[in-house]
């Protein structure tokens, strides 16, 4: 198995971005975009096999032994996108309703070349439980995505975000005390039937200080 990086010339130009934010109606909205690298690389993959064995005392030569050594090539592609958005942030009743959506274009042959573009969306709802020295908040959520790498990313590996293109689940956070701060989620994909599970803790040393503990399950 080899890996080989490879970077395009045009992702290593530099990133731009603008995000604007405003408050009206009781409404958090923000509008944001990104020209530059991506963060995360496409890894694609091929698949070689080497059969070379001759017999040249006969007239033509024929292959009396077939040795077939397969390799797997790893490329990761560091590539550019443009990213453009939109969310909002507001309360119905005693829930806290968040809301973004993002549109993504990969560029991997040039500025004018699109070969992947990726509609993503994310609801969440979440509601909290006060007590005299602890808090607790339930959350619900639900992702949707429209991928499209039109016909020419076929043999790229689908990465973490892939899993959940559309999912729903739910968790909550939990401020046990001042310090203390649990948190736990799950998501379920029902397009690709994966999971995941999500757990945290962190406490709190000092404003500066802080220690993170946690562990993710993903099948």
């Amino acid at each position: 198995t080899g890996v080989q990086t490879c970077a395009l010339p045009i992702s290593l130009k530099n990133n731009l971005g603008l995000r604007v934010s405003s408050h009206f109606l009781g409404i958090d909205a923000a509008g944001y975009v990104f020209d530059g690298a991506a963060t995360v690389p496409s890894v694609f993959y091929t698949l070689n096999i080497d059969a070379t064995e001759l017999d040249n005392s006969v007239f033509p030569p024929r292959v009396v032994r077939v040795a077939a050594r397969p390799q797997i090539a790893l490329q990761p592609i560091y590539h550019r996108v443009t990213v453009t958005g939109a969310s909002a942030v507001f309360s119905v009743w005693e829930l806290l309703l968040r809301g973004e959506i993002a549109l993504t274009k990969a560029y991997r042959k040039g500025s004018a070349s699109i070969t992947e573009q990726n509609t993503e969306a994310v609801l969440e709802a979440e509601h909290t439980f006060s007590g005299e020295s602890s808090s607790f908040t339930a959350i619900a959520l639900a992702t949707w995505a429209d991928p499209r790498d039109n016909g020419l990313a076929t043999n790229s590996t689908p990465s973490i975000t892939r899993l959940f293109d559309q999912g729903f689940g739910g968790g909550f956070r939990w401020q046990a005390s001042d310090p203390v701060l649990a948190e736990a989620y799950s998501l379920f994909d029902l397009k690709h039937g994966g999971s995941l599970l999500n757990t945290q803790i962190n406490y709190k040393l000092t404003d500066a200080w802080k220690i993170y503990g946690g562990a993710q399950l993903f099948h």
